[in-house]
């Protein structure tokens, strides 16, 4: 998918429909890495 250049497809935006639907009705999204712990300053 070339985004601006090709439609989007089918399932980008029925992922960005229901992440609006969950935000929209207070469900909490959290966003992370999977790097593991280490140390960092």
């Amino acid at each position: 998918w070339d985004k601006g250049k090709t439609p989007e497809p089918r399932l980008v935006t029925q992922k960005k429909k229901s992440f609006k639907i969950a935000y929209e009705a207070g469900v909490k999204i959290g966003l992370g890495g999977d790097v593991g712990v280490y140390p960092h300053g």
